[in-house]
């Protein structure tokens, strides 16, 4: 049964992914009205800050290709914030998503992961993603599953010290 519905939930996303990138990547009404709202406060600026909330509601909802499309465009305003970085690349693995990533989004997921060695953030919170994607991306694992594996072990000490940001 849980299979079943993983399923349905999978195909349910991957249509309402294409019928968003068939409508143009995420709009700032459709990201407040209809996925509601995501208020994570980085140390980009504020055009940047922006960009992050529309990529991380869409990110939430396992749109990934909205999502990078969204932290994408933020680095046009802002091209320092690391957090947009973290954004692709985070967008680029889709964990719940059927197989890995395609050799593109590979490729752009470690593009961002090498921008974020050299610009890991400001905040403690920042810092502690970035070092949980950048674990995903370490050429040293051996592959999707493997890599799965690490940013999962990685991302548990910032749950548990950041439990209380729901975003």
């Amino acid at each position: 049964m849980f299979i079943l519905k993983l399923g349905n939930q999978l195909s349910a996303v991957s249509a309402l992914t294409l019928s968003l990138l068939l409508a143009g990547t995420p709009s700032k009404s459709m990201s407040q009205d209809k996925l509601g709202t995501v208020d994570f406060k980085t140390t980009c600026s504020a055009e940047g800050q922006e960009a992050f909330n529309m990529g991380l509601t869409a990110l939430h909802h396992m749109m990934y290709i909205p999502a990078e499309a969204a932290f994408s465009q933020g680095l046009d305003a802002d091209p320092d914030c690391a957090m947009l970085n973290w954004g692709i690349a985070m967008s680029t693995f889709h964990p719940l998503w059927p197989g890995g990533p395609s050799q593109g989004e590979t490729a752009r997921g470690n593009a961002a992961a090498d921008r974020l060695r050299g610009n890991g953030g400001g905040s403690e919170v920042e810092k502690a993603l970035i070092s949980s994607v950048l674990a995903f991306f370490d050429p040293e694992n051996g592959g999707y599953r493997p890599s799965i594996a690490a940013w999962a072990d990685a991302m548990e000490p910032v749950y548990r010290a950041h439990s209380d940001n729901v975003d």
